[in-house]
């Protein structure tokens, strides 16, 4: 029901943007892949969240249907060591779909070519909510961070409202 919502909402918000002066559109619309990719987006981070705070919190309580939780000699592994995993698998995905799609120009150029502070303040914004995320998951529950995402999405439509003159219209404000 959730997840049906949610494309409702992003499908009434997109098509509410949509600039009905334009004639020619760069790139070929096709709504049924678009739709699968965010369904398919939607479901596997709602999965993935789920199941990560069930292996972080799961060695530190109780299981339904133990009498008492199990004894172990094993010390459980921090979220700051799951996350240093998912992050050393993932670089080397990254890695290779860089090397495979650019290889040539980082060759040439360099890795890094091209960053300027704009993208390191990014880059540093994105490594800045991933530690968030990794605490609130420690610290909290799923739902919580269902909670906090909500809140951020209208604080960032409020400031972009605010300095960025961001029209809200009608369309947008039933999506969203």
């Amino acid at each position: 029901g959730g997840v049906a919502l949610l494309a409702l909402g992003l499908a009434v918000v997109a098509t509410s943007a949509r600039d009905p002066t334009r004639l020619v559109e760069k790139h070929a619309v096709n709504i049924a892949v678009g739709s699968s990719a965010v369904l398919a987006a939607c479901c596997t981070s709602g999965f993935s969240s789920v199941y990560f705070e069930r292996v972080v919190k799961g060695a530190r309580e109780k299981k339904i249907g133990e009498i008492a939780p199990k004894k172990t000699t094993q010390k459980p592994i921090s979220v700051w060591a799951r996350n240093a995993q998912m992050a050393t698998f993932s670089t080397f995905i990254a890695l290779f779909g860089c090397l495979c799609k650019d290889g040539r120009v980082i060759r040439e150029r360099g890795a890094l070519a091209g960053f300027t502070p704009i993208v390191w303040s990014v880059v540093a914004l994105q490594a800045t909510g991933g530690l968030c995320a990794a605490a609130v998951i420690a610290y909290a529950d799923n739902l919580l961070k269902g909670f906090a995402t909500g809140g951020s999405m209208l604080l960032s439509t409020f400031i972009s409202w605010l300095w960025l003159g961001f029209e809200i219209t009608p369309g947008f404000a039933l999506g969203a």
